[in-house]
């Protein structure tokens, strides 16, 4: 079997984008990195239209045909901006012209995005191969976050783009949500997509944590009480982990606080200007992106996990944390209710920062609840694997294009 993969990974929120390219892994996409991995044993072929750079650089342990483009992008106010749709040709126009010189079986579109999505769609609709699209987040959804935010005329901008974009977007995405087969990673998700898009073409297939690289670490040492992994967006509540952070250190001194995530330099900058103007240097660091390895040792080198996200497709990260066995804090999340319904996993209302705080407080302060809660975490966590995640995803690969090619 042959698959056709659009993989734009701009860091880019809501069409802006960072000064220079940064190698930042969002759940869809590493997902999909997790899967490529492991299909040595399958008889599955990829050839994927990605943008610079390539993965490939980064995981010398995946092995596709890599078609590697830029993301076309305009400079106004000093800021990067660049249209989804413009992308998506883009990547489309590669994509055809690959369909005509090789028989694909499947697209594959492992993100919810416009690009990757309208990039496959336009490849299927000339080229009649069936798409796939993988639901990571909810594609709808619109936030309202809080927060400390000091970019001016760069916020403007967002904030007016990403309204327009929105307004398109939900009809356009509704439409070839329709045109596909979708796999969503929750049946929160699903049922979200089944009544936005009026859509039955969905199935659930969830994610995986590899535990075997947790395994390996045998890091013992502890230097963060507690660390949130992340990307550094509003939505991933970074203002609300560091107002937690800051409440803690009132408490104790001596508390160590970690934040590791890469994202806009800017967002970034201001978050250490916060920390500064707080006098918390010696307790709050900003690790930015770290490689893979890097991330686990970290996780296993704290205390608890701290995760006041507001919005998730289904919590990589969180799993990673209960597979070092760390108790995790967030916020209690319908998505995470189904699938982390576990004593572990400590909820709190949303946007409840005393809560958080409380909760977080006694597990630093309890070492026997905390490794209590961690075993518990462990060993709920080992159930989700992406090796059996993969095994049932290309199981769904070839019944749908088995499908296809009987109808027609």
């Amino acid at each position: 079997m042959r698959v056709l993969v659009f993989f734009h990974h701009d860091p880019g929120l809501y069409g802006i984008l960072p000064a220079q390219p940064t190698q930042i892994v969002t759940g869809g996409y590493k997902r999909f990195i997790e899967i490529a991995k492991r299909l040595d044993k399958y008889d599955i072929t990829l050839d994927v239209v990605e943008t610079a750079p390539t993965y490939l650089k980064a995981h010398p342990n995946l092995h596709y045909a890599c078609h590697e483009i830029t993301t076309p992008a305009i400079r106004i106010a000093g800021t990067r901006l660049t249209d989804p749709r413009i992308v998506a040709y883009k990547m489309a126009h590669v994509g055809k012209k690959l369909a005509k010189n090789k028989q694909f079986d499947l697209i594959l579109s492992p993100s919810e995005s416009m690009e990757a999505c309208l990039a496959a769609y336009l490849t299927s609709h000339e080229s009649r191969v069936p798409v796939i699209n993988w639901i990571q987040a909810p594609p709808f959804e619109k936030l309202s976050i809080k927060g400390n935010t000091s970019f001016s005329l760069r916020k403007h901008l967002v904030d007016a783009y990403a309204t327009v974009c929105n307004a398109a977007d939900k009809r356009l995405l509704g439409y070839i949500y329709n045109k596909a087969f979708n796999i969503c990673v929750s049946k929160t998700l699903a049922t979200n997509l089944s009544q936005e898009c009026r859509t039955q073409a969905v199935t659930v297939c969830g994610n995986g944590v590899d535990i075997n690289q947790i395994n390996s670490d045998n890091s013992e040492q502890c230097l963060y009480d507690g660390i949130f992994v992340g990307r550094m967006v509003p939505e991933k509540g970074i203002w609300e982990a560091m107002e937690i952070f800051k409440r803690m250190c009132r408490e104790n001194r001596a508390f160590k606080f970690a934040f590791i995530g890469g994202g806009d330099s800017r967002l970034i900058s201001a978050l250490q200007a916060e920390i500064r103007r707080e006098k918390l240097a010696h307790n709050v660091f900003v690790l930015g992106y770290v490689d893979e390895q890097e991330k686990i040792k970290l996780i296993k080198n704290s205390k608890i996990f701290i995760y006041p996200t507001h919005k998730e497709g289904w919590g990589i990260a969180l799993g990673e944390a209960l597979a070092a066995q760390l108790p995790v804090v967030c916020y209690d999340l319908p998505l995470f209710k189904e699938l982390f319904n576990c004593e572990a996993v400590r909820m709190c209302k949303e946007g409840n920062i005393e809560q958080m705080v409380a909760e977080a407080m006694q597990l630093i302060e309890d070492s026997v609840e905390r490794e209590r809660l961690g075993i518990i975490g462990r060993h709920f966590i080992q159930t989700y694997s992406w090796e059996t995640i993969t095994d049932i995803e290309t199981k769904i690969y070839k019944h749908v294009a088995d499908r296809f090619r009987t109808n027609g």
